[in-house]
This record gives structure tokens, C-alpha cells and sequence, in this order.
């Protein structure tokens, strides 16, 4: 079975908080995440990568 989450380094999310579903499931897979990002899709194309700080929160082209 294919899962996206077994091919993607990091989470970024709009919306969110520390107990969102996706701050869980990264927790538990030990995977770097910044959630509650407000309109970060409409900085960032598809397919486009960054690199995200999970400790400050900052997300960089």
C-alpha cells in the first residue's frame, strides 16, 4: 500500500495547533512539522521545496 506520508520530510500546515491530528501523527513518526502556518499555500508552488525550522517555526524557499 502507497502512503504520501512515507515519501515527505516534513508538515507544514495552515491551520492547526499542538494537538491537531497532524502535530500527533508527526510526533509520532518523529518528523519535523510547523502547524497554524496562515496562508502559507499561497506562498509556496506545487512541488516547490522549502525547508522548514520545526523549532522556530520558520518556513524558507
Amino acid at each position: 500500500m502507497f502512503l504520501v506520508i512515507d515519501k515527505i520530510a516534513a508538515i507544514v500546515t495552515e491551520q492547526g495547533g499542538r494537538a491537531c491530528h497532524a502535530a500527533i501523527v508527526a510526533r509520532e513518526m518523529e518528523m519535523p512539522t510547523i502547524v497554524g502556518c496562515g496562508n502559507i499555500l499561497d506562498k509556496i508552488a506545487d512541488g516547490e521545496k522549502i525547508i522548514i525550522d520545526g523549532e522556530t517555526g520558520e518556513v524558507k524557499k
